[in-house]
């Protein structure tokens, strides 16, 4: 059962460290990660999934790569595939891969935030997750978790888990 316990946390161990590094690791390598939240994309990229996104320069740009920009005059970011490129006026067009029309707007050369360059399905809900207060405390509290567990196991296999009482002599 000991042996278990051991197995279980070194296996949390690993995850959470992994998860870890999926999250911070891409930003060394000048990846943003984003989640899609609508199904215009599916079913290449599912709602849910993560987009890493590394800024390229305009001439960079082809038709059939997957871009992610902003919308103008707003926060909001959209992922779509690029249908043309005016390198004339710096613009593109895109569509959902799910849409039947383009969209209705150019994407100017400001709005572009880059090129996807890895999508993984399902890992933009934990994100998401881990944005709320309520997500960042979920992990603080398994990270503290899983040290205090793999810390006692450690202990309780050096015999140093027993508590030892001694009567002072007066």
């Amino acid at each position: 059962m000991k042996k278990l316990g051991a197995s279980f946390v070194k296996a949390g161990s690993i995850l959470y460290l992994t998860l870890a590094c999926a999250i911070v690791l891409p930003g060394f390598w000048g990846l943003h990660c984003y989640t899609v939240t609508s199904g215009s994309m599916e079913p290449s990229i599912p709602i849910g999934s993560a987009v890493y996104v590394k800024a390229c320069s305009f001439e960079r740009i082809k038709v059939g790569q997957v871009v992610t920009f902003t919308l103008a005059g707003s926060a909001l970011t959209v992922t779509h595939r690029v249908v043309s490129v005016d390198q004339h006026k710096r613009c593109l067009r895109t569509q959902g891969d799910a849409n039947e029309e383009m969209d209705a707007f150019w994407v100017d050369e400001s709005m572009l935030v880059g090129v996807v360059m890895l999508t993984v399905k399902g890992f933009g809900r934990l994100l998401l997750f881990l944005g709320t207060v309520k997500g960042r405390v979920s992990a603080c509290l398994t990270g503290l978790f899983l040290f205090a567990t793999a810390e006692w196991e450690e202990n309780a296999e050096h015999g140093e888990g027993k508590s030892i009482v001694r009567k002072r002599n007066r």
